[in-house]
């Protein structure tokens, strides 16, 4: 398997496990989370660290070019998974659809300056 054959498997695991967080979140039940700056990710969580060796994942790629806070990863993600997945689609629309208002009430680390 060559570079990027391995890149563009290994930045597809990451997506939808990045996508799974996005919408665990979406989905949680209880009260919503404050409004307050997430704790920063672990840089290298153990299941990537093989794949980053190649390359980082385009989202951590995306984020450093564009400066992205981690709500505004998870705004573009959610955006995203509804293009990619039916089943991300179908659990967005029960929460009333896609919109700014649903990740502000959702998503850790929410400001209105996305």
């Amino acid at each position: 398997m060559n570079a990027t054959t391995e890149w563009t498997a290994g930045n597809q695991r990451h997506l939808m496990a990045e996508l799974a967080r996005v919408l665990a979140a979406l989905t949680a039940t209880g009260a919503p989370p404050q409004p307050t700056p997430q704790p920063p990710r672990p840089a290298q969580p153990e299941s990537e660290s093989s794949d980053d060796a190649i390359a980082p994942p385009a989202s951590r790629t995306l984020t450093e070019v564009l400066g992205l806070s981690d709500f505004e990863l998870d705004v573009v993600l959610l955006c995203a998974g509804i293009e990619l997945s039916d089943d991300f689609a179908s659990a967005v629309r029960e929460l009333g659809g896609a919109s700014f208002g649903l990740a502000l009430a959702r998503l850790r680390g929410a400001h209105w300056s996305a």
